[in-house]
């Protein structure tokens, strides 16, 4: 019994046998997926998508004077580069903050609202790519003002120097005032730029006036003492030692100065009774 191969029983053209057909058809196929890329799973794969972040993705600044340096970090793209933005603002403005092309976040003068703002950078390369910093603006410390000595006792035509310590700024300069009066005046007494306070030649009605420094950067921000104008000097007596343990029928000496007088001269008590008793 006779066999065919039934691989070669296709329609083949004069002077072509019919495997030799078959092949030529297989060979153009293969040609066509070559070119149509069919078989190269590299070349159809899309490229990687840009990518964009930027750190620190959150912080608070004071009002002010505050800055903070941001950076974008930008993968999957030659062109590194972005533009920066404030709440959609290329470069921000005035009122909720300004960032440079480097990414340098400078805090607005005063705490926008609402207080939180966003800083976005976006991929020139790809302008559908952004990151964002969400940053929260802060009020500054208030400025404080401290006068010392917080009160005195001055005599008529008398002098007391104080002094202003300001803190939370640094401006540091204050104005003097006496009784609300810038340099005060001949009623309750003068002071000068440098803190000295001169009393009046007669004691006001009242005799306690109040000394105020005010801060140049934050007027609203003062420090104050009290200072009560005497017409005769106040006599102050100290006791040394202010304490002491004796035993009984022993002695112990005691010493007092008097101060603001020429009367150097004391009267000694013991639980009231001059000079003391035996019990």
């Amino acid at each position: 019994m006779r066999t065919t191969n039934v691989q070669c029983l296709v329609a083949t053209r004069p002077g072509w046998t019919g495997c030799a057909w078959q092949r030529f058809a297989m060979l153009l196929i293969a040609i066509a997926l070559a070119a149509c890329g069919g078989g190269s799973s590299e070349s159809s794969s899309a490229p990687p998508a840009v990518a964009i972040s930027v750190t620190p993705e959150s912080a608070s600044i004071e009002a002010g004077s505050g800055t903070l340096a941001l950076t974008a970090t930008v993968t999957n793209a030659q062109n590194t580069s972005v533009t920066w933005a404030v709440n959609g603002h290329v470069g921000g403005d005035a009122t909720v903050g300004t960032v440079d092309i480097d990414g340098l976040y400078a805090a607005p003068a005063a705490v926008p609202s609402p207080a939180t703002v966003t800083v976005t950078a976006v991929s020139v390369a790809d302008p559908t790519q952004s990151a964002s910093a969400t940053l929260t603006i802060t009020a500054p410390p208030a400025v404080a003002v401290v006068v010392t000595p917080a009160s005195a006792t001055v005599l008529v035509a008398g002098r007391q120097s104080f002094a202003a310590t300001v803190s939370n700024t640094s401006n540091t300069a204050v104005t003097w005032q006496v009784g609300g009066v810038p340099g005060g005046n001949a009623t309750f007494g003068i002071i000068d730029s440098n803190g000295v306070y001169t009393a009046p030649a007669a004691v006001p009605s009242p005799a306690t006036v109040t000394v105020s420094a005010v801060s140049v950067a934050d007027a609203y921000q003062s420090g104050s003492a009290d200072v009560t104008i005497s017409a005769t000097p106040v006599i102050t007596v100290v006791v040394a030692p202010a304490s002491a343990s004796v035993v009984a029928s022993a002695t112990r000496t005691f010493s007092a100065t008097v101060s603001n007088t020429g009367n150097q001269a004391v009267n000694w008590q013991v639980g009231g009774i001059a000079g003391g008793n035996a019990t």
